[in-house]
């Protein structure tokens, strides 16, 4: 089972990233391709650098662009910040997500957001 999230939610948090970006970085997560808007952000390789995730690719243009070229089949978005910063981070998230997906914080620095029904346990079930 290969759930993705909305295409509306993606474009939802890129524009939300845009005006945080100096608080948080979001990670995209398509199959074991992972993109960032920005790699210059200050977390925007925080899970390749301190947790071995795969190195990010950076979506051509970033957020200089008005239309940038986002992945489409993104199975996990993540938001990672500054723990001292997750108080406020968090509930801007929520509301994001309302409606669309379901989130969770993974790590004192990481918001987790994955379609509906998707969780560790369900993954795990799988394998």
């Amino acid at each position: 089972r290969n759930l993705t999230l909305p295409l509306d939610l993606i474009k939802k948090m890129v524009d939300w990233g845009r005006k945080h970006r100096d608080v948080a970085s979001i990670l995209f997560v398509e199959g074991d391709n992972h993109y960032v808007m920005d790699r210059s952000e200050e977390y925007a390789l925080f899970m390749h650098k301190h947790l071995l995730d795969p190195d990010p690719i950076e979506v051509k243009g970033g957020y200089q662009s008005d239309n940038p070229p986002i992945p489409t089949q993104v199975n996990m978005m993540r938001v990672i910040c500054h723990p001292d910063k997750m108080d406020v981070v968090k509930p801007q998230v929520a509301e994001c997500v309302a409606g669309y997906a379901a989130y969770a914080q993974s790590l004192p620095t990481t918001i987790d957001i994955m379609a509906p029904g998707t969780n560790k346990a369900a993954g795990l079930h799988v394998l």
